[in-house]
């Protein structure tokens, strides 16, 4: 399994098609990306491959090696036609832009809720209180202990981040913003903000989806343990945070809240 997180930079021809040359010039970067990026790709994919383990654990790359690939995820698009994939279930792909409607934006504006949700009530979605014995002291190998009795559940942080259903609000992401980004809803002056706004989102959203699918595994990898459970989903947790923040801008942008 192969841990790798492309935000949108992987798809820049399919938007630059999409969105047509009214906006095609601010997304010329990502070609300029691509074409640097594929000079160390090699050396880069090897740096990731090494990298990824700790304790015969596969896990999420660190953010300085997700900025070593390249913020616009250009590497991530030449190492998919390499035949490297993600962990846990494909991203939907993305297709030309579509109308925005309502019900899309309702469901920017509900995800976002969920969002705040989570974050607020971290302990209380994160884990399964029903197995639970009262008085129970639980042991934990050395490393990050639980902040409670309670099993950690750190699968329904793939849900809030869209990664587990079709009908999550989050779910294909990627798709609603080349929708938006086509249409008029973005003022002019804050099209470069929304822009760096998605892209640091989808990388966020995707890295908390990420530690919190290592983290499910946690206790099966070898050497892993209840200990590596916590510690992996205080890693999704972060990116959670970071994830949270980004998309109250976008939706500040739309006047969505």
């Amino acid at each position: 399994v192969f841990y790798f997180h492309s935000p949108l930079g992987g798809q820049c021809a399919l938007r630059r098609a999409a969105m047509g040359p009214r906006r095609s010039a601010r997304h010329s970067r990502c070609s300029a990306a691509v074409a640097g990026a594929a000079v160390v790709l090699i050396g880069q994919a090897f740096c990731a491959l090494r990298a990824r383990t700790l304790d015969g654990a596969f896990l999420a790359p660190t953010s300085r090696e997700a900025a070593l690939l390249g913020r616009r995820g250009a590497v991530a698009a030449a190492l998919a036609g390499l035949g490297l994939q993600a962990a846990g279930p494909a991203p939907a792909r993305a297709r030309p832009a579509d109308p925005v409607t309502p019900e899309d934006l309702d469901r920017l504006r509900n995800a976002y809720k969920d969002l705040e949700y989570l974050m607020a009530n971290w302990n209380k979605v994160t884990r399964d209180c029903k197995s639970s014995v009262p008085n129970q002291v639980k042991v934990l190998q050395s490393g990050e202990a639980s902040p409670d009795e309670c099993i950690a559940n750190p699968d329904i942080v793939r849900k809030y981040m869209g990664d587990r259903s079709i009908y999550d609000n989050l779910h294909n992401s990627e798709q609603l913003w080349i929708n938006i980004d086509a249409s008029d809803l973005i003022p002019k002056k804050d099209e470069d903000s929304f822009q760096d706004a998605i892209e640091e989102f989808e990388r966020h959203r995707r890295t908390a989806s990420e530690w919190a699918y290592t983290s499910t595994w946690g206790e099966n990898n070898p050497g892993g343990g209840r200990d590596k459970v916590e510690n992996y989903l205080l890693r999704s947790k972060s990116e959670s945070t970071k994830a949270l923040q980004q998309l109250g801008i976008i939706v500040n942008i739309l006047k969505l809240v």
